[in-house]
C-alpha cells in the first residue's frame, strides 16, 4: 500500500520553502515566473486511506513538522 501522510490543509510551496529557510536561519532566495501547466502551486494531502487502514490521523501542525525535519537534518550532519 502507498499512503499519503499530511495534515489535510492546503499549503503553498512558497510556505514550505519559507518555513524551511526560517528554521535553518537562511534567507529564502527565489524568483517567480510563469509555471508550466503541470507544476504544483499548492500541495494538499488526503490521508483518509491511512486513517481507514490503521486508524491513524495525522495531527502535527506544519510548522512543528518542519522544525522536527530540520532538527533531524542538522543532527544527522546532512548540512
Amino acid at each position: 500500500h502507498i499512503f499519503n501522510v499530511g495534515s489535510g490543509q492546503p499549503t503553498t510551496t512558497l510556505e514550505y520553502a519559507s518555513l524551511i529557510a526560517e528554521k535553518l536561519n537562511k534567507e529564502l532566495l527565489y524568483t517567480t515566473s510563469a509555471l508550466p501547466s503541470n507544476e504544483l502551486t499548492h500541495t494538499f494531502c488526503d490521508a483518509k486511506k491511512l486513517e481507514n487502514y490503521i486508524g491513524f490521523k495525522p495531527s502535527l501542525p506544519l510548522e512543528e513538522g518542519i522544525t522536527e525535519m530540520v532538527n533531524w537534518y542538522l543532527q544527522d550532519n546532512y548540512n
